[in-house]
C-alpha cells in the first residue's frame, strides 16, 4: 500500500501540472482510498459523521506531513472550479474536487 500510495501522490502532482483531469480524479481517488485504509483495525463507519483521526504507516509521515501536500490539495480544488473554454465543471461526488476535499479532511484530522 506504501508504493500505492507515494505513486497516487506522484501522479496526483504530475497530472495536475499536466493538467490531465482524467488522471487526476483517478489518481486522487488512489490516493483517498490508500488514506481511508483502516491501519489500526478501529473499523470506522464510513456513513458515521464524524471525523476520527488518520493512522498512518510512519514511511508515509515525510509525505503526508509536508504543507506542501496539503497546499496542492487546496490548489488542485480551487484550479478545478476554474473552467477554460466554455467547458463545464464536474461537480459529482466523485470529482476531482470532491476528491481533493475529502483528502484535504483526513490530512488535517
Amino acid at each position: 500500500l506504501t508504493k500505492a500510495f507515494k505513486l497516487a501522490l506522484e501522479c496526483v502532482q504530475r497530472s495536475h501540472q499536466e493538467n490531465n483531469r482524467v488522471l487526476l480524479r483517478e489518481a486522487l481517488h488512489t490516493l483517498h482510498a490508500c488514506l481511508i485504509y483502516d491501519f489500526v483495525g478501529t473499523g470506522h463507519d464510513e456513513s458515521d459523521d464524524v471525523v476520527s483521526c488518520l493512522y498512518i504507516p510512519l514511511d508515509w509521515a515525510e509525505h503526508v506531513a509536508r504543507a506542501r501536500a496539503v497546499n496542492l490539495f487546496f490548489t488542485i480544488y480551487q484550479a478545478q472550479w476554474q473552467v477554460a473554454d466554455g467547458g463545464e465543471i464536474d461537480s459529482s461526488e466523485n470529482s476531482a474536487a470532491s476528491m481533493c476535499l475529502q483528502c484535504i479532511v483526513l490530512l488535517v484530522a
